[in-house]
């Protein structure tokens, strides 16, 4: 279920309120992953409030890749443990 044995909702695995995350969103038609903070949880679905920080790399937002709301309830398969990406990773700098 969505719910633990104290009627909280469940928080994806190595998320927790306040942590770094990475959150997949639909951005313009598109699903997108971008670099979230995990704000809250609340028992009305969907449960997860997670604002948008950065890229999916962890890069700051510029004013193209932003998206179009800086925060969204996202349920718990849309949000995943932040691991930042390896040096050199994703391409052309």
């Amino acid at each position: 279920g969505d719910f633990d044995e104290a009627g909280e909702p469940m928080l994806p695995e190595g998320v927790s309120v306040g942590d770094a995350c990475l959150a997949e969103t639909v951005q313009a038609g598109e699903r997108k992953r971008l670099k979230g903070v995990l704000l809250s949880a609340r028992k009305t679905s969907p449960h997860l409030l997670v604002k948008f920080v950065g890229t999916e790399r962890g890069e700051p937002f510029t004013s193209l890749s932003a998206p179009g709301l800086k925060s969204s309830y996202l349920t718990r398969r849309e949000v995943a443990a932040w691991v930042a990406p390896p040096e050199g990773w994703g391409g052309a700098a």
